[in-house]
């Protein structure tokens, strides 16, 4: 079939088309890369396509649909008269996109299988107490793992799609690329995005995931089939908070402390063991425990920059008379 003479409506009503935005059908997956990749001037028009794709199927209110329009088509440099013909039927589009990806997760079991199958990825980083670690994936993207986490990548990253998995904390630094969307899997949540820094926190022992949004735009969504489902939108400065239950607050977060996160900054003036507690579990993920001090209680005055686990636990350790042993994510203090 020739595309040539396609318009961006043309290509946001084709089904496979929507299968390859959303990367859930390996052979139209393979068909469009094939097209892309012998015209480059197809190629432009898709991505824009694309690009549309993802945007308005975050949203299902037709009136935001429209500031999205316009926003793109100020962006893209779209015609007027492409802008008319898909305001005639822009609803009609919106419907098919979201019922193409609804229907298709349906049909292959859910979030275990299909778009966000994530048994086939392969372990590529893992941190344990002794720190950070820094990863930059094979499409540019940059990746800050903070300890306790462990990053895995799909097979076909940066090919048909660009999905990971996350178990832990991560700061995300992706790599524009409007022909393939970076979704991070953690838990039962999902969260897609085009190009932007984000955070993500999902430690088991927290009972919950955080999403902050540092710059860009991100879409969170509920994945596995669990009630009640949700799709939010973020934009830089949100944060998002869901819990075991799927139920969800909004809120705004300090831009400080998450600076202070990626340098490894803490501070502590005459911090008791409770303040401790809290500030190494936000940290480092780390649950403390403790029986009672039968002598002087716990008391440190200190900063730390970048520093790990075991340093900062050493330095408090030292000036309060205690030693401490390490079980993947548990410390017990002995006096």
């Amino acid at each position: 079939m020739n595309y040539t003479s396609w318009s961006l409506e043309d290509f946001l009503s084709d089904e496979r088309f929507i299968h390859w935005c959303y990367g859930t059908d390996p052979g139209d997956v393979d068909h469009w890369e094939g097209i892309r990749g012998n015209d480059p001037e197809l190629a432009q028009r898709m991505d824009q396509a694309r690009q549309m794709c993802l945007m308005l199927s975050v949203r299902a209110d037709a009136g935001q649909k429209r500031e999205d329009w316009k926003r793109l088509e100020k962006r893209l440099g779209v015609g007027a008269s492409v802008r008319m013909m898909w305001m005639r039927r822009v609803a009609v589009a919106a419907v098919v996109i979201l019922l193409a990806g609804g229907v298709w997760v349906w049909k292959n079991g859910g979030a275990g299988r299909g778009l966000y199958a994530t048994s086939s990825f392969h372990a590529l980083a893992t941190t344990g107490f002794d720190g950070r670690k820094t990863v930059e994936l094979p499409d540019g993207s940059v990746v800050l793992l903070n300890a306790f986490s462990e990053l895995r990548i799909a097979p076909d990253f940066n090919k048909g799609n660009r999905r990971v998995e996350l178990k832990g904390e991560a700061f995300f630094r992706v790599q524009e690329d409007p022909a393939r969307p970076f979704m991070v899997m953690t838990g039962n949540t999902a969260v897609t995005v085009l190009g932007t820094s984000f955070k993500v926190r999902n430690y088991g022992s927290d009972g919950s995931c955080s999403v902050m949004l540092d710059a860009g735009k991100v879409s969170v969504e509920s994945i596995g089939g669990k009630k009640p489902s949700f799709k939010e939108i973020l934009l830089p400065g949100d944060q998002l908070v869901v819990e075991h239950d799927n139920t969800i607050s909004r809120g705004k977060f300090d831009t400080g402390s998450l600076e202070k996160w990626m340098k490894g900054q803490v501070a502590f003036r005459e911090a008791g063991l409770d303040e401790i507690r809290s500030r190494l579990h936000e940290l480092f993920g780390v649950e403390i425990v403790a029986g009672p001090r039968t002598k002087d209680p716990i008391l440190f005055t200190g900063s730390f920059d970048g520093k790990s686990l075991k340093d900062i636990l050493d330095a408090v350790g030292f000036t309060n008379n205690f030693t401490y042993t390490i079980s993947h994510d548990t410390v017990t203090l002995k006096y």
